[in-house]
């Protein structure tokens, strides 16, 4: 849910959000977290104009609708908003400018009756005869202007009910002495007649007796005095039209959205859900206002109630359709029957894009209460939206407004029982809040509940509840239950929220309802973060604002949705966010959340496909924070195409609008990509202003914190500060080394299109087995690992990806039962393997439990097999040293299965590749288990590696290349084997032949940075100095530094 106070408010359109008195927040005026605000404008006229349009945007609305509501916001924003600054001149003069251009609109949309008061009259224009439909209301409005002196009220009636009253102001000049009141006209009788509009007035004097003043002088009302304005209306009987929606494919009935707009301008609802406000109005965020939606559900069939005349119907089906519209003179008591249909423009999912809402709360807008599930399988249809997720929140409330709730809960965390199809999807999800500090978050992919759901004051409890704990520890419990959290509203609340602080110690996912000038910021630190977005329903329609996020193969081929694949292209930064416009972005074959690492001078071609059910507008391209390519369109499809050398490394972001909004969130027909990620010479963009600006907020963050924080222990105030800090030093290093390389480079992409013989073929274990009594040590558990097989290989060698990997943490996974170590975790499953039949390749992609991301790929090339691992820390602290070690197990293959046979292992030594039974004593001098372990010229006796005999050392044997290879029993054939890591030594086991380079270790990890290893397997024809040469041309390209 929304934040109290933010200081930008998500209005703009038919996108305004909601809040009104009773739902979660209300519209309790929480101040004690923000300074005091510079004085705001005090006057009648506006506070009166606010009042108006927004009723008119409720209970009378037009096409103009949209435009009222955010005039009545640019009212706000003097009236009563927090500002930095205050009111300036000219900020006033437009606000008149424009209140005086759009009432002149508003009287020629709606009957307007213009009267003016005297001293005991009234003079107004007698407009023409009205036209209503028996039973269905409209409107007039009644503008008053004042001709006498001095203040006087007046109360507008009809019959018995009063239907307004206004205070005219006593200086009678210039645009604010006027006032407006909507008069409801609603009609019984066929037929010419006539509505009495009594208006009554009372004028104050100061020399009447009454009250005493705080002057001293007395005032009160003199004589009240009554007119009669006399408005002509006819009366004729309604028309009905009775429509079907079907779907164009199927020819089968399927919900919808539906528009429709009478001979009186006003917006219809039909009859099935008008009653239902969940479904036919919505609240304005933190605002005391609410509008009736521009349209109505139907679950594909409708029946409404017109005037007789000219009248617009449309059909809308989510983003990926067309609008269907049709044009209807209906008269006077006819029923008409319809049919609306809409062929799919653009299907996504066949490309591999599935929609989804991060951000629902199936609720009634009142907030505690659940609505319907029917109504949201409904909802779900008509909107087109593949996934959503149903967040529940906790949410503090006093006793006399209703106590407090926790809402909705329809069912556990989880998928919802009868919602999920396989093609759609509904989850039980939860949003973790504080209002005042650290931010909303959504916690998605759950299996339990976490609490306690809020924190502090507002959500969490009344003024003074404690701002404890941090998101943190929330956030890498969620991933425990391998779930994802999203940063919920832009940068938090006073845009110094622990926002930054979760990005840079890398325990944010993705970023919802984001600015794009924020998320440009976050990539300029070397970042590689997506963006997502959901709606906050009730505050916004579902879907308003979504996420398209990418479920594909390496050759764009889409995989089956489910929904932790969704989740895993979320966290991935697969996504882009959009309220309308479909846009897909590719860099060469690099889409967002793709990284592309290349050489200097090598060509960049950038495709932008836009298309849209109305005009696009701008769409451009971004890169590192500048525009380098835009067009302004009224077409809805675009194709835009750059074409640069990649001289440095950037990212690139596509965008459109209609309006010059980028966010989503903020304006209908906005989207925008997540970022693709190109790094030259493996440099991440890292750009020293945008880090210090990121640790001046973070500044901000911790003052509030230290100045409003509320802890009950001072151990909680310390932690909650050092989390904050820890974020302030990561900027605050970014800034300091800007440009970092955190991985080695990969080869041009030019060796990517290459064909192989080799075949890769993923070793499918469902579940791991887990430690248990009896077991001995070394005995195998469930690997991860990959078959290898050339052409000439009866049996395959088997890569063990990885054999174990651990941190400073500790184990994160061993392979194999090791009585003497205790993982810190036993995995509930393994990672699926993803396919790529373009290149052959292979790749997974993992979160431990504990937050270490991991990820491993593989792809043939020719005669040799590219290898890859890589980690990034998501643990949310830093980690001190992070070791991989990838065993190739050579005993599968019958043909490299060198048992016991030293003579047919190699390892380089004095330049040349030597045979170890020249170099290393044999199991039989060794009286040993034959493990031989070799160090490197940059190992050193005092190793951090284990040393189990000192027999596993030969310290007067130093292998000068990081490379090892063992030769076929018939000496055809060879294979070679190399990591571009630096280890310390090179280690064999002759007695169940594998190769192990060292492992492989990075340097301390930051949260949220990243290291990779790369490596390759050679089998080649038995020529070692050809070994050595490819081997050497490898390192050269790329760009590791070989041994």
């Amino acid at each position: 849910m929304s934040l109290v106070h933010w200081r930008r408010v998500a209005l703009a359109g038919l996108f305004c959000a909601c809040a009104v008195n009773g739902l979660a927040h209300g519209e309790m005026e929480y101040n004690l977290a923000q300074p005091p605000p510079h004085t705001n404008v005090r006057s009648p006229y506006l506070e009166h104009c606010y009042r108006v349009l927004s009723d008119l945007a409720l209970r009378f609305p037009t096409r103009s609708q949209s435009e009222a509501l955010q005039t009545a916001e640019a009212i706000y924003q003097v009236v009563w908003a927090w500002r930095s600054s205050p009111v300036s001149s000219d900020e006033m003069r437009s606000l008149q400018h424009r209140l005086t251009a759009f009432w002149s609109r508003l009287e020629r949309e709606y009957p307007t009756v213009r009267a003016t008061l005297y001293e005991g009259r009234v003079a107004y224009s007698a407009p023409r005869p009205i036209p209503v439909a028996r039973g269905l209301e409209r409107c007039i409005l009644l503008r008053l202007d004042y001709g006498g002196t001095g203040e006087r009220s007046v109360v507008v009636r009809i019959g018995q009910t009063d239907i307004g009253s206004v205070t005219l102001p006593a200086d009678n000049r210039g645009p604010e002495r006027t006032r407006w009141i909507i008069v409801p006209l609603l009609a019984g009788e066929r037929g010419r007649s006539t509505v009495s509009i009594e208006i009554r007035t009372e004028q104050h004097s100061d020399r009447s007796p009454a009250l005493p003043s705080g002057n001293g002088r007395d005032r009160t009302a003199a004589a009240s005095s009554s007119m009669v304005i006399v408005v002509p209306v006819t009366c004729e009987e309604p028309a009905i039209v009775r429509g079907t929606i079907l779907d164009a494919q199927t020819g089968k009935p399927w919900p919808g959205r539906v528009h429709v707009r009478g001979s009186d301008g006003l917006i219809r609802h039909g009859a099935s859900f008008k009653d239902n406000e969940t479904l036919s109005e919505k609240p304005v965020v933190f605002r005391p206002a609410s509008y009736k939606l521009p349209f109505f559900y139907s679950d594909g069939s409708f029946e409404v109630r017109i005037p007789p005349g000219a009248t617009e119907i449309a059909l809308e089906r989510g983003f990926e359709w067309p609008i269907a519209r049709k044009r209807l003179r209906l008269s006077p008591g006819e029923v008409r029957k319809v049919t609306l249909e809409t062929q799919r423009a653009l299907d996504m999912s066949r490309l591999g894009w599935i929609s989804g809402d991060t951000h629902v709360h199936w609720v009634r807008n009142r907030w505690d209460v659940n609505e319907s599930l029917d109504l949201l399988g409904m909802v779900q249809r008509a909107e087109d939206i593949r996934v959503i997720n149903n967040l529940t929140l906790y949410q503090w409330r006093a006793r006399e407004q209703g106590g407090t709730f926790i809402k909705p809960d329809h069912h556990p965390m989880g998928p919802v029982p009868g919602m999920c199809d396989g093609y759609w999807h509904v989850q039980m999800a939860e949003e973790y809040r504080n209002d005042n500090h650290y931010g909303h978050i959504n916690l998605l992919g759950l299996n339990r509940l976490i609490e306690p759901i809020a924190t502090g004051a507002g959500s969490g409890g009344p003024i003074g509840a404690p701002d404890w704990p941090t998101n943190r520890p929330t956030i890498l419990e969620a991933r425990r239950q391998e779930g994802i959290s999203i940063e919920a509203h832009n940068i938090g609340p006073y845009n110094a929220s622990a926002v930054p602080v979760h990005v840079a110690l890398g325990l944010a996912d993705s970023l919802d309802q984001l600015d794009a000038d924020h998320y440009y910021r976050f990539l300029n630190c070397g970042f590689h973060i997506g963006l997502s977005n959901g709606s906050d329903h009730p505050a916004r329609v579902v879907g308003c604002a979504r996420v398209y996020a990418r479920l594909a193969r390496r050759d764009g081929r889409p995989l089956t949705f489910t929904y932790r694949r969704w989740l895993d292209a979320v966290r991935r930064g697969r996504t882009f966010t959009t309220s309308g416009p479909l846009l897909l972005l590719k860099v060469n074959e690099a889409e967002p959340g793709d990284t592309l690492d290349v050489r200097a001078g090598d060509k960049l071609n950038l495709e932008v496909t836009a298309w849209s059910r109305y005009p696009l507008g701008m769409v451009e391209i971004v890169s590192n924070g500048e525009v380098l390519r835009s067009v302004r369109t009224t077409a809805r499809t675009c194709t835009l195409r750059l074409n640069l050398a990649a001289r440095e490394s950037r990212w690139f972001c596509a965008r459109a609008s209609r309006s010059g909004e980028w966010n989503a969130i903020l304006a209908p027909d906005v989207a925008h990509t997540s970022a693709v990620y190109v790094r030259v010479g493996g440099r991440e963009v890292i750009k020293p202003e945008a880090a210090l600006g990121w640790a001046a907020n973070v500044q901000e963050h911790i003052r509030r914190l230290e100045a409003l924080g509320v802890f009950e222990r001072d151990e909680h105030r310390d932690q909650a500060l050092a989390e904050a800090r820890e974020g302030l030093q990561r900027y605050r290093e970014l800034a300091e080394r800007p440009s970092r390389t955190t991985e080695r480079a990969r080869p041009s992409d030019r060796c990517h299109q290459s064909r192989s013989s080799i075949r890769l073929i993923p070793m499918v274990v469902d579940r791991p087995l887990h430690r248990q009594a009896g077991m001995h040590d070394g005995q195998d558990l469930s690997r991860i690992a990959l078959h290898i097989q050339a052409p000439w290989m009866t049996g395959p060698v088997e890569l063990r990806f990885p054999e174990t990997l651990r941190s400073s943490l500790g184990m994160h996974f061993l392979d194999h039962y090791l009585s003497s170590i205790q993982p810190l975790s036993e995995w509930d499953r393994f990672p699926d393997w993803e396919s790529d039949p373009r290149t052959g390749g292979v790749s997974y992609d993992y979160l431990t439990p504990e937050g270490l991301q991991v990820s491993a790929s593989a792809t043939p090339h020719g005669d040799t097999v590219e290898i890859t691992f890589a980690a990034t820390n998501r643990t949310g602290r830093v980690i001190e040293r992070v070791e991989a070690n990838c065993c190739l197990d050579l005993g599968p293959c019958p043909e490299l299965n060198a048992r016991w046979d030293l003579k047919r292992l190699f390892m380089s030594f004095g330049g040349t590749l030597k045979p170890l039974s020249t170099t290393t004593p044999t199991p039989e001098q060794m009286g040993r288990q034959p493990w031989l372990l070799i160090l490197t010229e940059r190992g050193a006796p005092t190793s951090v590696l284990p040393r189990v005999s000192p027999t596993w050392w030969r310290i007067d044997q130093l292998t000068d290349r990081n490379l090892m290879a063992a030769t076929t029993a018939d000496g055809k054939h060879l294979l070679g084997y190399t990591w571009s890591v630096e280890p310390e030594a090179l280690m064999t086991n002759c007695g169940n032949p594998c190769l192990h380079t060292g492992t492989g270790f990075s340097p301390r990890l930051g949260p949220g940075e990243s290291f990779t290893w790369h490596g390759r397997i050679y089998m080649l024809k038995n020529d070692p100095a050809e070994l050595l040469r490819r081997y050497e041309e490898d390192c050269r390209t790329t760009g590791s530094h070989g041994l």
